[in-house]
């Protein structure tokens, strides 16, 4: 009984059947079409032009290399307006992203709340919020870690996910496009010089923003031995997080660690 009531109030909520049916089958269905989608995008690029026309959607179609006449983007539009994401507004207004000195007015089209409610909503689903990709990793990570606890792990599954497709295109590129399963393992294994960069960028930064330091390793007899006749090792060091590494390491991955 405790379990079920944790469950239904801090996992995800319930999803009614129809409704979810309905998600798909009703509002998402004319997004399978390529060209339903370009136009969605350009309504929702263009939402701080406010409603756009026809002749504003044909343009940008074109700067994208897709030549689609009047009537088919009309029969697009309607498409999504039966759908309940694109509206067509109750006057006709002249383009407002384009030149256009001609006097003949054209249908205004915007998206709906349901419309501007789904464009918000697919890059947290794809995980891959542009801004993550621009930031330093640092900055990333307490960005991410901001995040609700469903977007926070689809987030952290996504660049994992990014990061090994990556390694993994690039290590069979540099083996000429094949390698054997033990062999790639080995190959993605961080080498000495990625982890060195990775735990350097954690320990080098500011005081205010530390979250690893680093110590160097207390030497034992035998090493203090071999230094005695000339014979120097390799310094090795440890790493220990910081309270601002451990508190971060918490937010992402709550009661995971640090005596859980």
């Amino acid at each position: 009984m405790v379990e079920t009531m944790k469950s239904s109030e801090f996992g995800p909520p319930a999803i009614d059947e129809t409704e979810f049916d309905a998600l798909f089958d009703v509002y998402l269905r004319p997004l399978k079409s390529g060209n339903a989608r370009r136009i969605f995008r350009i309504l929702s690029e263009e939402k701080a032009a406010g409603a756009i026309t026809t002749l504003d959607i044909q343009a940008k179609l074109k700067k994208r290399g897709v030549k689609l006449g009047k009537k088919e983007i009309n029969g697009w539009l309607h498409s999504l307006d039966d759908a309940g994401l694109a509206e067509k507004g109750d006057e006709r207004g002249k383009p407002t992203t384009i030149e256009y000195d001609d006097k003949y007015t054209f249908d205004l089209w915007s998206l709906t709340g349901l419309g501007e409610e789904i464009a918000r909503g697919i890059p947290r689903v794809l995980g891959t919020n542009s801004s993550l990709f621009k930031a330093s990793p640092e900055r990333s990570i307490h960005e991410i870690s901001k995040m609700d606890h469903v977007e926070r792990a689809l987030a952290l599954r996504r660049l994992g996910e990014i990061s090994m497709l990556a390694s993994i295109l690039q290590e069979l590129s540099r083996a000429g496009g094949e390698l054997d399963g033990a062999e790639l393992m080995r190959r993605l294994r961080p080498n000495q010089n990625a982890l060195d960069r990775a735990l350097s960028s954690l320990s080098n930064s500011s005081p205010g923003e530390k979250l690893v330091i680093r110590r160097r390793r207390r030497e034992g007899f035998k090493v203090r031995l071999l230094s005695l006749i000339g014979i120097r090792l390799r310094e090795t060091w440890t790493y220990g997080l910081t309270e601002d590494g451990a508190r971060l390491a918490e937010a992402l991955w709550p009661g995971e660690g640090l005596g859980h």
